[in-house]
């Protein structure tokens, strides 16, 4: 990461471009920069089908074609996001959703198969519970599956190996081939055999560094976190439990009203702000205390001091 201060100025001219359509060239670029920024970009090229186009924009010396790659990129993370909204409106309970105590299995021919992984993980976070898409994808069916809170979901799938034409993955994360006569029983099965994972505590989310009332909060905070980076497993992003003293507004963010966020009375400085991703304004519990991580977030050219809500302290 110190090799990106004062946004990657000393790389080739695709990486510059690249950096410049993720909005992070001319800054200090975070882990999180490139986590949540640069690397999906790369990954929609790949999901898409056009994963030697990210290779050649990095790759790329000359300023002028590596604009043009960048701007390619940009665009093809574009229709990935739309892929994934438009794949998100066509499933509903009543009509492709099959739901069991521990698990959420979806099924539609028409949601592209270079995203089921990215549906599997937008369900997990809306229904709170381990996630399987199913897609079309030429002869087979293919399949991803993703845990909500560290179910072991590669271990379900081992179970039922007989059903697969290939599989693999991690613990939180797996793929799979299906025969598309075998759809209809697998989904049956696998909604069964879910009962067997276990939610397991993920100290990644639910340890705290310390309790801290809301008008104690200073930009401080925010400053420290950026020397251990980059945070992941074995080395989880510090969380803060926050206790309001003040009255606690949720708000709506977003298009859909899914997500809030929400204003402590308690804090003064309006370059604070808390953000909870998948969680409504009605959702929201106004008088208990929540866990957050300080991250910041640079959106047009400015600098917000982001609380990220990960949970209530009972949660």
């Amino acid at each position: 990461l110190n090799r990106l201060k004062n946004g990657g100025n000393h790389f080739p001219a695709g990486v510059k471009e690249v950096f410049k359509v993720c909005g992070v060239f001319g800054k200090t670029v975070t882990a999180e920069d490139l986590s949540f920024s640069v690397g999906p970009l790369i990954n929609a090229a790949g999901r898409l089908g056009k994963s030697s186009l990210a290779a050649e924009t990095f790759l790329e010396a000359d300023p002028l074609k590596a604009a043009e790659k960048a701007a390619q990129l940009k665009k093809l993370n574009e229709q990935r996001r739309t892929l994934s909204r438009e794949a998100l409106d066509l499933l509903s309970e009543e009509k492709n959703i099959f739901l069991s105590e521990k698990l959420v299995v979806a099924y539609d021919e028409k949601i592209h198969r270079g995203i089921s992984g990215l549906v599997a993980g937008k369900l997990a976070e809306k229904y709170k519970k381990a996630a399987l898409v199913l897609v079309h994808d030429g002869e087979c069916l293919r399949g991803s599956i993703r845990s909500y809170d560290n179910e072991d979901v590669f271990s379900l799938l081992k179970d039922h190996e007989d059903f697969f034409i290939q599989y693999g993955g991690h613990r939180q994360a797996a793929g799979f081939s299906l025969a598309y006569e075998k759809r209809e029983e697998f989904i049956q099965t696998i909604l069964q055999a879910s009962s067997q994972l276990v939610c397991e505590v993920n100290s990644d989310d639910k340890n705290y560094l310390m309790e801290i009332q809301d008008f104690e909060l200073q930009r401080q905070i925010w400053e420290e976190p950026q020397i251990f980076e980059p945070y992941g497993k074995g080395n989880p992003y510090p969380a803060l439990l926050l206790k309001p003293t003040q009255e606690v507004i949720p708000e709506p963010l977003g298009k859909t009203g899914e997500h809030s966020k929400i204003r402590f009375s308690g804090i003064n400085d309006p370059l604070i702000e808390a953000v909870w991703f998948f969680r409504k304004p009605e959702e929201v519990p106004t008088e208990k205390k929540l866990l957050f991580q300080p991250q910041k977030n640079y959106f047009g050219g400015s600098l917000k001091f982001q609380m990220k809500i990960l949970s209530s302290h009972e949660e």
